[in-house]
């Protein structure tokens, strides 16, 4: 099994892979098998759409929104102190594991195992990555189907830079799992109850005016 840095509570209760690692709650499941290396944009959206983390699943309350960002992306999100991206935000705590843990993140020479939304399998991570928060994130959903997602990043409030994973392994701590109400989880293995959810989220698009633009 997989050697992983100290589990933060929220992510004690994830799934696991075969190797050990939490599969996040924006990943896809295909035939009942967890694709780490696929995100689910039905799954991202519907999860900001309910101010949920990308990661955990749970509340976001007031630790994000935040993102991982390879060495390419960080300077002209910086420069702009905005961005779009095709994945969701999460917690800080969240986003902190997944860049000490995740394979694409832990290295320099770490490269994409397949393509990731705009991004082509093989793309070096870089010298350089980022854990940056943010002040807001505005979702977008395409007017036609299948209404896929984006995520508008403002803001920038911080920039963690970092050369290795275990670089934040001192920030992290295993904690104890939450409780409670805090404790719901949204989370889909299957793909009809993601569907469920994702035409739930369509409609509270529709009903609360979350912003739309056309498909490209």
């Amino acid at each position: 099994m997989v050697d992983l840095p100290p589990v933060p509570g929220r992510i004690v209760g994830l799934p696991r892979d075969e190797r050990g690692y939490p599969v996040p709650a924006e990943n896809a499941w295909v035939r009942g098998k967890p694709q780490l290396a696929l995100q689910d944009f039905r799954r991202s959206g519907a999860l900001w759409a309910a101010a949920r983390c990308a990661i955990c699943g749970l509340a976001l309350g007031n630790d994000g929104p935040y993102r991982l960002f390879s060495d390419d992306e960080v300077a002209p999100t910086l420069k702009v102190g905005a961005c779009t991206r095709l994945d969701g935000p999460g917690h800080r705590e969240c986003m902190l594991f997944s860049g000490a843990a995740c394979p694409f993140f832990v290295s320099p020479a770490s490269r994409r195992s397949q393509d990731h939304y705009e991004v082509s399998k093989g793309t070096k991570r870089g010298t350089r990555a980022s854990l940056i928060g943010f002040e807001r994130v505005l979702l977008a959903v395409e007017q036609e189907p299948p209404h896929r997602v984006s995520f508008n990043y403002q803001g920038v409030v911080e920039n963690l830079s970092f050369e290795l994973g275990k670089d934040l392994t001192p920030q992290l701590s295993t904690g104890e799992p939450p409780t409670g109400v805090a404790s719901i989880r949204m989370y889909w293995k299957t793909e009809p109850e993601i569907k469920r959810a994702w035409n739930r989220t369509l409609e509270q698009a529709r009903r609360q005016g979350i912003a739309t633009h056309p498909g490209r």
